[in-house]
């Protein structure tokens, strides 16, 4: 059963009443009650990883993750991104390539595809004990600050680590310092910038270059 303080208007409102072992009127603060939210939250929605075969096949998921990914990418970085970062083609090879992994969460009692609020990849080392990569991490707008993107990358890194990978990496755009704060605190450690790669420069708008790739990584072994 979910535990609540009974000054935690949040949690009686959300449940109609209050489930709470502490004396009413207790005083929490304001750490607490968002970490009261999170809980009520998670019992919204189902986080795992995608099986492909159960969940319409790539040629139908392939075009609900594309457009959730760059939907959401627009969302945060359009005032310096132009173009899709994603292609459809792509995502959907790698649904069938075994060599990456999604993670999805689904809005509570729904299935896949059109259940689908957030998502993101993990794709995995050709050997065992190296370097798994996040990435496409994104979460419908509606469902967001609601904890699920926490919950996204605590199952990337269980799918890294029943892989057997030593680390989990990921990169982002220097500018989106938001991100490297919000990786630190899931325990992602910064380990180095470097040139933006010439592959991503025509995705970026003129006049915001140059900009660099900031690289993190969490160990998970």
């Amino acid at each position: 059963m979910v535990q609540f303080c009974c000054s935690c208007a949040f949690g009686a409102r959300l449940l109609k009443k209050c489930h709470c072992s502490c004396p009413p009127g207790t005083k929490i603060s304001a750490e607490q009650e968002l970490v009261h939210k999170r809980v009520v939250h998670m019992t919204m929605f189902k986080v795992d990883t995608l099986v492909v075969r159960d969940s319409g096949g790539p040629d139908v998921l392939a075009p609900v993750l594309t457009e959730l990914a760059n939907t959401a990418i627009m969302r945060t970085e359009g005032h310096f991104l132009q173009g899709e970062l994603y292609s459809e083609g792509t995502v959907r090879d790698q649904l069938e390539d075994g060599k990456h992994r999604f993670v999805v969460a689904l809005a509570n009692g729904k299935t896949a595809p059109t259940g689908i609020v957030a998502a993101c990849r993990v794709t995995l080392p050709d050997v065992s004990g190296c370097d798994a990569h996040l990435s496409m991490v994104c979460v419908k707008e509606d469902f967001e600050g609601r904890g699920i993107g926490t919950a996204l990358v605590e199952g990337a890194v269980k799918v890294a680590r029943t892989a057997g990978c030593a680390r989990v990496g990921l990169h982002f755009p220097s500018v989106r310092q938001d991100m490297q704060k919000f990786y630190t605190a899931r325990e992602f450690v910064l380990s180095h910038e470097e040139p933006m790669p010439e592959k991503y420069t025509p995705l970026i708008k003129p006049g915001n270059l140059p900009m660099g790739l900031v690289w993190m990584y969490r160990q998970i072994s």
